[in-house]
């Protein structure tokens, strides 16, 4: 994650969608120390709760103005969620199948153990 090339070089972009606030912050390593080069926060203008996939156009609208506030160029960040933002599931898969095996089972178990489309979910 962190940069290696440029005057991006050592650094790491943090970003964090909360129900009440987008925040982004940048911070540089240099001579063993580490500095903040950059960040915002924007709030949301209506608290989003639990469930804000549908109000996703707050989310980017808040990303887009945090984004430029900043000053951060870098386009690769760690994003930060709320537990309840996300879920987690173990699949276990033996460890002999190939490549393309593995991810025929892993895609029909997503599609056993997740409410939403394939297509909506980061596996």
């Amino acid at each position: 994650m962190l940069g290696r090339f440029g005057k991006d070089a050592g650094s790491l972009v943090g970003l964090e969608i909360a129900s009440d606030a987008v925040r982004i912050l940048q911070v540089q390593q240099r001579n063993r120390r580490w500095r903040v080069v950059g960040s915002a926060q924007e709030p949301l203008h209506s608290p989003l709760g639990d469930d804000w996939r549908g109000e996703s156009g707050l989310v980017v609208a808040a990303l887009q103005r945090a984004y430029r506030r900043s000053g951060v160029r870098q386009r690769r960040v760690a994003l930060a969620l709320s537990a309840n933002q996300v879920i987690c599931k173990l699949c276990h898969l033996p460890g002999e199948r190939d490549g393309a095996e593995m991810e025929v089972q892993l895609l029909a178990d997503a599609e056993r153990l997740f409410p939403f489309p394939l297509e909506d979910l980061a596996l």
